[in-house]
């Protein structure tokens, strides 16, 4: 048995140019998109999805999949016969992770398999790229035919989740809050639980925009940055910063993308997809909230019929 990192997030994406939900373009941009093997290259790395299927867990369909990193270690020394030894080659190896999306509720499980496994940034990195190349290239292939419907653009952003009193263990690290920022983008079917959030993201909509950033400095009122940054990060509909100095004097910076995940869950050998509903239910478990807002709901009862057509075609693939 072995313990293995587990991330959760918004899986939110939306597309232009009215911010249609993710649903609405599930069959013609998301599904396609992940099962194209498009390939990402960054540094030594190149990464891909693998094993994309839609499941039904829970009685809720799923998306689940891997995130492949196909990459090389260099090794500089080994040890011979006792001593140490000057030996340098490189040694193949795709650490990978596994992951889950509940599409009622558009939140999602990430599984680091080992240490090196992409994270929550890769995945979106990732995810961002193969939707951005399929569009082209389907739109491309489409552009003598004007009749066919193009692929529209997506909006992605995906945002990693906290736990309620996750917020406050990590406000307990600052000695002083130097800056509070939040980013705001078009959401997915979702709506902010906090009257302050909800006044900013109406304010943008008056503005004519679903995107935004809210700074303040030197915020003194920890309780309300702590009460705000976790109805933001709790449900991940808003991306949130907070810098400051630590104990000691030293710099600190918490954000979405620099979540340490200090959550986990046992495994017995390399995770895979038998334990797709393990991953979900642990998420649960473990005060992660997974549930769908009401018009999710309302939206996926309408998908319901074609995500099971899509299930019944892959089965006779």
């Amino acid at each position: 048995m072995s313990s293995k990192r587990i991330r959760v997030a918004n899986f939110n994406i939306t597309f232009d140019p009215d911010r249609s939900p993710m649903l609405d373009h599930f069959e013609d941009a998301i599904y396609p998109a992940l099962r194209s093997q498009y390939r990402r290259n960054e540094k030594n790395a190149v990464y891909y999805f693998d094993d994309i299927r839609l499941k039904v867990i829970n009685g809720r369909f799923a998306l689940s999949g891997m995130l492949i990193k196909d990459t090389e270690y260099n090794i500089k020394t080994v040890v011979k016969n006792g001593r140490l030894v000057n030996e340098s080659h490189r040694v193949p190896t795709a650490p990978y992770s596994r992951f889950v999306v509940m599409l009622d509720s558009h939140r999602m499980a990430l599984v680091q398999n080992e240490g090196y496994s992409p994270d929550i940034r890769s995945f979106q990195a990732t995810l961002r790229g193969a939707l951005s190349t399929y569009r082209s290239k389907t739109n491309k292939a489409r552009s003598n035919q004007p009749d066919c419907t193009r692929v529209p653009k997506a909006d992605v952003n995906v945002i990693e989740m906290t736990r309620r009193g996750e917020i406050h263990q990590i406000l307990e690290d600052f000695d002083r809050i130097s800056e509070l920022k939040l980013r705001f983008f078009p959401l997915n079917g979702d709506f902010d639980n906090n009257d302050f959030l909800e006044m900013m993201r109406s304010s943008l909509g008056k503005l004519g925009t679903t995107r935004g950033h809210f700074r303040a400095t030197s915020p003194e009122n920890v309780s309300e940055v702590e009460d705000l940054t976790e109805d933001a990060m709790r449900m991940g509909t808003v991306a949130a910063t907070i810098s400051g100095k630590g104990k000691s004097g030293e710099n600190l910076v918490y954000s979405d993308s620099k979540i340490k995940s200090t959550h986990y869950i046992v495994l017995e050998g390399n995770v895979s997809a038998d334990d797709d509903g393990y991953i979900i239910n642990e998420a649960v478990s473990q005060g992660f909230d997974l549930g769908a807002s009401g018009s999710n709901l309302e939206l996926y009862g309408r998908t319901v019929a074609l995500l099971q057509g899509l299930l019944d075609r892959q089965e006779h693939q």
